[in-house]
């Protein structure tokens, strides 16, 4: 498996859980390394759960703490792009 969106290459999985896939991957456009969560969403309940993931991520604005940089569909899976720390 990989992390499934254009403009990424994955460089390791991290984590594999029955609900999600969590990757190192470095973004084509600058080199940038991130962190990539994968949702399969099949069940509407883990479509919540990722969308809720970054909505509390993203208003998090504490120094130390990971910034969630977007949330991004591919096909039926979900993407949580973190910054690295």
């Amino acid at each position: 498996m990989a992390v499934p969106l254009q403009g990424y290459t994955t460089i390791r999985l991290l984590r594999s859980s029955s609900r999600a896939r969590v990757y190192e991957a470095r973004r084509e456009s600058d080199g940038e390394v991130v962190i990539a969560k994968v949702f399969d969403v099949a069940d509407p309940a883990i479509e919540a759960r990722a969308e809720h993931e970054f909505q509390l991520l993203h208003r998090v604005d504490v120094e130390g703490a990971v910034r969630a940089l977007a949330l991004e569909r591919a096909g039926d899976q979900l993407v949580l792009l973190l910054e690295r720390v």
